[in-house]
């Protein structure tokens, strides 16, 4: 299920092409990603799981995303990083990727 801040950015970003979004409940280790980012992802269904996202990550950024993913989670309120991708057809794209943190207390 969506939450409601995903829902939100769904009806206010869906006209604007090129902009997908993600939400990731880490202690599910549960992703919820909006159809444009699907379909930027060459993706048909949602990836689920953080490890499914890792294995789209070109292999040459791989390790380089982990890392900064593990340091933003460990201290950050935001990030920014951009990275390439691999589809499923073998096309390599760009991904600019940034977002905001949000912590439970």
């Amino acid at each position: 299920m969506e939450s409601a801040v995903f829902e939100d950015q769904s009806a206010a970003f869906a006209s604007i092409p090129g902009l997908g979004f993600w939400e990731w409940d880490i202690r599910s280790d549960r992703l919820v990603w909006s159809d444009e980012l699907l379909h930027m992802f060459g993706l048909q269904r949602q990836p689920g799981v953080e490890d499914t996202f890792t294995k789209l990550v070109h292999p040459e950024d791989r390790v380089r995303v982990e890392a900064e993913t593990t340091a933003f989670l460990q201290s950050g309120n935001s990030f920014a990083h951009e990275f390439r991708i691999v589809r499923s057809d073998g096309a390599v794209r760009h991904i600019h990727d940034r977002g905001v943190i949000e912590r439970d207390a």
